[in-house]
């Protein structure tokens, strides 16, 4: 168990150890430098897990990190699925399209969670599943409405099983041959995960641990585990709205993590939606500031 410990602990450090030093703000430090006060910090916030409450708080802590995973894996996987090359579809369908098929996957979704975990009676799941069933063959006929009137507009140029493919995979497809072509062979099934079930799971997953309820019917995102507000409930909130903070803080001000790479992922990313040779001309000159850095040779 001690060198288990001492393995996780190798593991733990590294990684965060090697995010710090690839930073702007932190490549001028030494690792060594970087690892004391990771250590150190790490030391410091791990003395309260040495007191009599430990239990309350691992469990709190617990809870609420896996409510935040679940939240960040949607944002994930949403953006990975549905936001990349957004602009390119609403050029290419409409936006009246591309928002009622969004309304349609994931609209769906919200109405069969209210009607799953809010109606509490033997009817709550199939009448969950006749709501989504409704509501999504609602919504991709709206789409379907404005495909048409798109098709109208350029005849010829698709048909039905087409244009439905290219809005329903076109980006994420896109996405696949631009990362196959970096990273090696990725299968179309993760393509398909990763557009149409994986979001939409994970939402499903993610509001119903929101409206889990204690035994004594109180909410547990509120009053998880019957603990004290302070400091428990309020240590998990501040979790929670951190995570929060960090997504609204990259949609409002991007910029504010610009430093947080030596190499500029945005005209990467960018030269990538765009088909651009991404061979490494960036990343070489980042690897050459990298090698020249005094972090990485006292490393």
């Amino acid at each position: 168990m001690f060198l288990l410990g001492i393995d996780s602990g190798f593991g733990l450090l590294e990684g965060g150890l090697t995010a710090a030093a690839d930073t702007v703000y932190l490549s001028k430090f030494s690792k060594s430098q970087l690892a004391a006060v990771m250590c150190g910090s790490g030391f410091l916030f791990s003395l309260i897990y040495c007191t009599d409450a430990v239990f309350k708080y691992l469990d709190a802590v617990d809870f609420y990190i896996n409510f935040v995973l679940l939240l960040v894996g949607f944002f994930e996987t949403f953006a990975a699925g549905w936001i990349f090359g957004l602009e390119e579809q609403i050029e290419k369908f409409g936006k009246g399209a591309v928002f009622s098929y969004f309304a349609a996957n994931f609209g769906s979704v919200i109405v069969a969670c209210c009607i799953w975990f809010g109606v509490d009676n033997g009817n709550a799941t199939w009448g969950g599943f006749l709501g989504l069933s409704l509501c999504y063959f609602a919504g991709i006929g709206l789409t379907a409405f404005y495909l048409n009137a798109k098709m109208n507009l350029e005849p010829g140029k698709w048909t039905w099983l087409s244009i439905m493919y290219d809005l329903g995979f076109g980006n994420i497809m896109d996405l696949r041959e631009k990362l196959s072509s970096t990273i090696g062979f990725l299968p179309k099934i993760w393509a398909i995960m990763m557009k149409q079930i994986i979001p939409h799971a994970i939402l499903i997953l993610f509001i119903n641990l929101a409206v889990s309820k204690t035994d004594d019917g109180d909410r547990k995102l509120l009053n998880y585990g019957n603990y004290e507000t302070w400091p428990f409930i309020i240590l998990g909130w501040g979790v929670v709205l951190f995570v929060f903070f960090l997504f609204l803080l990259g949609m409002i001000a991007p910029d504010a993590y610009k430093g947080l790479t030596l190499i500029d992922e945005k005209t990467l990313m960018d030269d990538l939606v765009k088909g651009k040779d991404v061979d490494s001309k960036k990343v070489d000159e980042a690897d050459n500031g990298w090698k020249e850095s005094p972090s990485l040779n006292e490393a």
